[in-house]
């Protein structure tokens, strides 16, 4: 690893480095810097040319962020850097102070009520800033480097529902192929094949409200609690949101689509009640910014299932599955995105966590 940094620009002297998290597609290193009064790095290595592509659109995603000020990890420098006869395209941005918020819930045993509405304000207030970017086009946003990737090719679409059609589509495609016999827990592949066929007919049956989302909108489109990452600022002796992270599914589409993303990571959280309990103060900020369309109703049936559902085609179709496996906090939340997702396609009564 010392060899690597000394061929990175920006990285001049540092006190030590440490893996902070190892993906199926990256490796992320905090590098602490000997100078305290300033910041560390984070660099993320990308090993696979096939995963390049993600490290184009962060640096995309992140310059549109720092346009309409919504929080992020500055980019330091990027490029390519080979070692030992492999290629490396990596990414060096400021390190960001934080817990991901359901990290940090977890371990933050009492969170008073004002601290409640200080950060669901906040947070109300950046997604809402997010949706009130205009954009043409459905789809998915791509970095410049595409050729030879593991990107789905899934064109853009003239409208919503024919892009979400896509998208049901493909992933019916990715299910086929799973490998039956790989179990998580209880389930197996063959589980996520069978759970595919049911959610898709779901789907027929309620995708005609998407012909109401006439307008693109910048989405994030993996809009969950770990996602969103919190500090506190000492300066205003209050919690606040540090940075949006992982932005590689960055979209074009409708807004609702993150509001229940969030919702959905809420619903397998321990904190729905409190959630609940205060998410006025969520939708009192964005609607200062965005309105909540009048279909969000209709749609959540739609945009659970795709949540719990895509969800569980991606763990199954990775070939990385001892990183999912040696996490029992993963084997839980595929089975009970799993049980979620066979409640919706019976359709059973759900309660979806936050009020509407």
């Amino acid at each position: 690893m010392k060899q690597i940094l000394e061929k990175i620009p920006g990285i001049r002297k540092y006190k030590k480095f440490q893996l902070v998290s190892g993906g199926i597609s990256n490796q992320n290193y905090r590098i602490i810097s000997p100078n305290t009064s300033k910041t560390d790095w984070l660099l993320t290595l990308y090993p696979d040319n096939k995963t390049w592509w993600k490290a184009d659109k962060e640096e995309q995603i992140t310059k549109i962020y720092k346009e309409h000020s919504i929080p992020s990890a500055r980019i330091i420098n990027s490029g390519y850097i080979s070692y030992q006869n492999c290629d490396y395209r990596y990414l060096l941005r400021e390190f960001v102070e934080g817990k991901d918020l359901d990290d940090f819930l977890l371990k933050k045993k009492n969170f008073a009520p004002d601290e409640w509405r200080d950060l669901l304000t906040e947070l109300g207030t950046i997604l809402g800033t997010l949706h009130s970017i205009s954009m043409t086009g459905y789809g998915l946003i791509k970095g410049k480097t595409v050729s030879g990737s593991d990107i789905k090719d899934l064109p853009s679409a003239s409208t919503w529902q024919k892009y979400v059609d896509r998208l049901m589509v493909d992933r019916g495609l990715l299910s086929e192929r799973l490998d039956q016999g790989k179990t998580y827990g209880k389930l197996r592949g063959v589980d996520v094949q069978k759970i595919y066929k049911s959610s898709y007919e779901l789907y027929i049956n309620y995708r005609d409200v998407l012909k109401n989302v006439s307008q693109p909108f910048l989405i994030h489109y993996d809009m969950l609690l770990k996602n969103i990452i919190v500090k506190f600022n000492l300066r205003l002796s209050r919690w606040e949101v540090s940075a949006v992270i992982d932005n590689e599914w960055v979209s074009v589409g409708d807004p609702d689509i993150d509001l229940i993303q969030i919702e959905n990571s809420v619903y397998f959280s321990l904190f729905r009640e409190s959630f609940k309990k205060y998410w006025s103060f969520f939708t009192k900020a964005y609607g200062r910014k965005k309105m909540i369309s009048k279909d969000i109703g209709k749609k959540r049936i739609i945009y659970h299932m795709i949540r719990s559902l895509f969800y569980l085609i991606e763990v199954y179709r990775t070939d990385k599955e001892e990183i999912v496996a040696r996490n029992t906090k993963n084997i839980r939340n595929i089975e009970e995105n799993y049980r979620f997702l066979k409640r919706l396609v019976d359709q059973e009564k759900v309660d979806f966590a936050l009020p509407r």
